[in-house]
């Protein structure tokens, strides 16, 4: 009888040629293509799902995140924030949630700027939440004119968000930046999460209308 580590074998080529299907390119920690910065963070991911360009992830990016239920000020700062941040010739990095998030990703999107968003689930349209910004998603997956999006995940494509996935992806997204805008935060927030995680990494962040 095949042993333990037959089937294992067996589901990760599978695995493996669902992704191609979906056009998700997957990486491991010991690939040379894996970003060196998230060999710096607590528990890097042993395997990176991606779609979009891969190459990008190389560069340097500010980390723009915040509150979900953001004010027309917050929203506001986040927009010009991102302009800015675009035009010094840095890409912005988010979690494609609600909130300050969509506003950095729109903005970045808008303005043909490098645009990473990190995923608290699997890399795929089916399991995407929340599904009010899958056009952001998709958009993001496609690729604007210069080539310059990628959407990342540390879980397989079929896998559903769960409660703990969300403060876990913060730890990549802190991991990614080299420095950390931050708008109004509240106690006890997955921002906050992610602002702890760069803090131990000693990255650089700023705090607006907290």
């Amino acid at each position: 009888m095949p042993d333990e580590s037959t089937y294992d074998l067996e589901f990760a080529k599978k695995l493996y040629n669902e992704c191609l299907k979906r056009n998700i390119i997957c990486i491991s920690v010991h690939s040379r293509k894996y970003p060196k910065k998230l060999l710096e963070i607590y528990d890097p991911p042993y395997i990176l799902y991606i779609r979009g360009n891969i190459e990008i992830l190389t560069k340097k990016y500010i980390g723009i995140i915040g509150a979900r239920n953001c004010t027309w000020y917050g929203s506001k700062i986040a927009k010009e924030v991102t302009e800015k941040v675009i035009e010094k010739g840095y890409g912005i990095v988010s979690g494609l949630a609600l909130g300050i998030d969509t506003v950095a990703h729109i903005t970045a999107l808008d303005n043909n700027g490098k645009n990473i968003g990190v995923l608290g689930m699997g890399n795929d349209e089916n399991v995407f939440y929340p599904k009010i910004n899958s056009n952001i998603y998709t958009n993001m997956v496609k690729g604007n004119k210069n080539n310059n999006t990628v959407v990342i995940s540390e879980y397989p494509y079929y896998m559903k968000p769960k409660k703990y996935t969300f403060p876990a992806r913060n730890r990549i997204i802190a991991g990614i930046c080299d420095s950390l805008f931050i708008i109004e935060a509240k106690l006890k927030s997955g921002t906050l999460i992610t602002a702890e995680f760069a803090y131990e990494l000693r990255k650089r962040y700023i705090c607006a209308a907290c």
